[in-house]
C-alpha cells in the first residue's frame, strides 16, 4: 500500500502563500489602525470644544481655549482650572484663532468669533485624512465639513 503525502516543495509554496497573505493583512490592518486613532481624535477634539460652549453658556463661566500646536495639546482654561488634550504625533490642529489671545466663550454663551477646527494627519509630507469643523456661534453646535 502507498502512502500519499505533500511533497517538500508543496509545503515550502503553501506556506510562502500563506506567509505572503497574512503580511498584506498586517499592512491594511495598520492603515485602518491610524483612521480609526485619527477619527477618535477628531471626535474628542470636537466634543471637547462643544462640551466648553454649552458649559459656559450654563455655568455663566467664561471659558478660554489655546492651541498649542508647537507643545502638543488643546488647552482649555475655565474659572482658573487648566485641561488639555494632547495631540498625537503627526496631526497638526489648525485654528483661525489668535494663539496668545486664544478663542474665548463669554458667560452667555456667545463665542469671541466664528471659526473652523481644521484637522490633519500627514504621512511623509502629503496629507493623509483631514477633516474640518465649523462652530456656529452660541449653540454650540458644530457642523463636519
Amino acid at each position: 500500500m502507498k502512502q500519499r503525502a505533500f511533497s517538500l516543495l508543496e509545503t515550502v509554496v503553501t506556506l510562502a502563500i500563506a506567509g505572503m497573505l497574512l503580511g498584506i493583512g498586517g499592512m491594511t490592518f495598520k492603515g485602518f489602525e491610524d483612521k480609526i486613532m485619527f477619527d477618535r481624535f477628531c471626535r474628542q477634539a470636537a466634543g471637547l470644544f462643544q462640551e466648553k460652549i454649552r458649559s459656559a453658556a450654563i455655568t455663566g463661566k467664561r471659558v478660554v481655549i489655546y492651541d498649542q500646536n508647537r507643545q502638543g495639546k488643546l488647552e482649555i482654561i475655565e474659572d482658573d482650572q487648566h485641561e488639555s488634550l494632547k495631540i498625537p504625533d503627526g496631526i497638526t490642529v489648525d485654528t483661525n484663532f489668535n494663539n496668545t489671545a486664544g478663542w474665548s466663550v463669554g458667560s452667555d454663551g456667545i463665542t469671541s468669533q466664528a471659526f473652523t477646527l481644521r484637522i490633519t494627519k500627514m504621512d511623509k509630507g502629503k496629507k493623509e485624512y483631514e477633516k474640518a469643523y465649523s462652530f456656529l456661534l452660541s449653540w454650540g453646535k458644530i457642523n463636519e465639513k
